[in-house]
């Protein structure tokens, strides 16, 4: 696949993306009671999704940036990879819950994304990930109280 066509249509695929984002956080409310509401930060944060993604896009269709070359299988596999961390995330977390779900997905995230995986890089990437969650789970949901969903585990 050319680079030319796959950054079309990731740029088209995120473009729909942020405006399922705009439209899904219109519905949960941008303001409740003089404060802002569920829907406040997925709307600005899908409006930047939404209006970078249409500038890429435009801009590749008129020939504004020159992508030549081709993707290589070992980027295909890479950013699979990636997906598929993130999708079983999506499906797991709401039965284990955010923090159980969480750690195996940032360590798989790391593990995909760099090529070789000695015992020192695995032992820093759990570490890593263990630490990254933990730190998310503090701040997001103990310090500013997000809703994080709870599994089975409890948190």
């Amino acid at each position: 696949m050319s680079l030319k066509l796959a950054d079309e249509i990731f740029a088209a695929l995120l473009l729909l993306v942020g405006i399922v984002v705009i439209v899904m956080s219109w519905n949960y409310g941008l303001m409740h009671e003089g404060t802002p509401g569920t829907g406040f930060f997925p709307f600005f944060a899908g409006l930047v999704i939404a209006g970078g993604s249409a500038v890429t896009l435009a801009r590749s269709l008129v020939g504004r940036v020159p992508l030549d070359g081709r993707i290589g299988r070992s980027e295909v596999v890479i950013n699979a990879g990636l997906v598929a961390a993130f999708i079983v995330f999506l499906l797991a977390a709401p039965w284990l819950g955010f923090t159980p779900a969480a750690v195996p997905m940032t360590f798989a995230v790391g593990w995909v994304s760099r090529d070789q995986h000695g015992r020192a890089f695995l032992a820093k990437l759990a570490l890593t990930a263990v630490l990254v969650v933990a730190g998310c789970h503090i701040v997001f949901g103990t310090l500013l109280g997000a809703p994080l969903p709870a599994g089975v585990f409890g948190f």
